[in-house]
């Protein structure tokens, strides 16, 4: 069984501890790529005739292509998972952990 180091424990740690705030950095991303007006439909246009027919269409292929907003939904996702497989002891230690390094 592999034994995590002092570093490896710290850094989970971290990770957990932005998971708090996981879901509100998920709408901040996605509020930027609707509302971000640098974008226009150029972007994503095909060869002659293949062009985006609506600006809601642009924004849904921004949100589906962006990769910061991909990672932030799949380290919940995982996070999540864990949460929901654990026992009830382990998620215990877990947020007492949490509550003990905030102060």
């Amino acid at each position: 069984m592999y034994e995590l180091s002092n570093r490896d424990l710290d850094g989970i740690d971290i990770e957990l501890g932005q998971y708090r705030t996981l879901a509100n950095k998920i709408y901040l991303r996605r509020q930027e790529l609707i509302h971000n007006k640098k974008h226009s439909a150029e972007d994503y246009t095909g060869g002659k005739g293949k062009t985006v027919s609506s600006p809601t269409e642009a924004t849904i292929i921004r949100i589906e292509e962006d990769q910061t907003l991909r990672y932030l939904e799949g380290f919940k996702l995982v996070v999540d998972t864990l949460m929901e497989n654990l026992i009830e002891s382990d998620l215990v230690s877990i947020f007492v952990d949490f509550r003990y390094r905030e102060r």
